[in-house]
């Protein structure tokens, strides 16, 4: 806001410069005057204003006034650009704004008991998305529950919750209670930068008294990591404390929206892991209505990020994009022709660097759509359409 101010006043001013020597000009030009006799030692000569200079000032504060102008609109694009919104810089305003956030989000946030066998518990977060009670959390939250309960902040009595749907590939999952309630909402985490502050919301640990509140930033937005075997993509990696409980529930941006789902902390200190909200929410939609699972594109490759490494080992040309590894026989791959040593390079028309990119952008196409892939095989570059098919049970 500072920024914008001194912006707008010193246009201002130019412009108050720029009317002053207006009327310099109207004087110069309409009042002759003539130099007064002086004695003793002479005084330095005053050199008169022509049209020309007069001319040159105009031209050259008209360009000052530009550059200005244009510096304002790169701090509005920016402010725009980012997913947290630009606070002042009072400590205690910020301080008062990450409490608005937490007050208004938190009555969403619940705690998430899950039975599993004969004296056998579980325990998560979730986030209520429809005041009819429907609620996101982890898989790994709800996997293999016999019974499931949800409790709300200040509602002592628990809640008898049921699944919707599951999809262990991004660890989601849609459980359901009844009644009417507050809810959150999702944000676009596409605009997330590193160096975002986030506000990670859940109940770790089981402890009671409500959900816990952590801060941090954004450290990295494009993560993948390998859990038990199965590997997860599309994870922002963040600071803000997320303990075993945290699980299930939202990673917020300032202005309260849902841009994460938390999932798991990082073996190593301040390292934790949410699903974008770019993820979970297509997701989520799939989950809630029948038949309640998501039907995911495929192309039947095996691959991997191409690295100078490995490029050098395998006797690539090329050490960046996405090499094919394996092509399943009667996959939508095999039936248009890719091989084994392809290097994907492009996908509908976007460069692809590495294997994280591919699977994002393969997400966003629904099953029977075509997609245009770039290829390089050995040193020739080819374009092939492929009909996306769905992806296999147990795949």
């Amino acid at each position: 806001m500072r920024k914008k101010i001194q912006v707008a006043t010193f246009i201002l001013l130019a412009v108050l410069v720029l009317a002053s020597l207006g009327c310099t000009q109207e004087t110069v030009m309409d009042v002759p005057v003539s130099a007064p006799e002086v004695s003793g030692d002479p005084s330095p000569q005053v050199t008169s204003v022509t049209e020309e200079d007069i001319a040159t000032l105009h031209t050259e504060i008209a360009e000052l006034i530009a550059v200005v102008e244009l510096q304002g609109k790169r701090i509005n694009e920016l402010e725009k650009e980012s997913a947290v919104p630009q606070k002042e810089s009072d400590p205690m305003m910020f301080s008062l704004a990450i409490s608005d956030v937490v007050q208004s989000v938190q009555p969403a946030v619940v705690f998430i008991s899950a039975e599993t066998g004969t004296r056998s518990f579980g325990s998560g977060s979730g986030v209520i998305i429809t005041k009819d009670g429907y609620i996101l959390t982890n898989n790994h939250v709800v996997e293999g529950a016999t019974k499931l309960e949800v409790t709300l902040p200040n509602i002592p009595n628990p809640f008898d919750a049921r699944l919707i749907g599951t999809d262990p590939m991004t660890d989601l999952a849609v459980i359901k209670i009844e009644g009417d309630f507050s809810t959150a909402d999702f944000g676009d985490a596409s605009k997330l930068r590193p160096g975002d502050l986030v506000i990670a919301i859940g109940n770790p640990l089981g402890l009671e008294g409500g959900p816990t509140t952590t801060l941090g930033v954004v450290s990295n937005t494009e993560r993948s990591t390998v859990v038990e075997g199965t590997r997860y993509y599309d994870l922002i990696q963040t600071d803000a404390a997320i303990n075993p409980g945290n699980s299930g529930g939202p990673l917020l941006s300032l202005d309260g929206k849902v841009i994460g789902i938390n999932t798991l902390g990082g073996e190593a200190e301040n390292i934790g892991f949410a699903i974008s909200a770019n993820t979970a929410q297509p997701v989520y939609d799939a989950l809630v209505v029948p038949p309640h699972k998501v039907f995911r594109p495929w192309l039947g490759v095996g691959f991997r990020t191409v690295t100078p490494d490995f490029a050098a080992q395998a006797g690539y040309q090329r050490n960046t994009g996405v090499a094919i590894l394996s092509v399943q026989e009667g996959s939508p791959a095999d039936q248009a022709g890719l091989m084994v040593d392809d290097i994907i390079i492009g996908f509908q028309g976007e460069e692809v660097i590495v294997d994280t990119k591919l699977i994002k952008m393969l997400w966003t196409h629904k099953v029977g759509e075509e997609i245009e892939l770039k290829l390089l095989r050995g040193e020739e570059e080819k374009t092939v359409i492929v009909r996306l098919g769905e992806r296999p049970e147990g795949l």
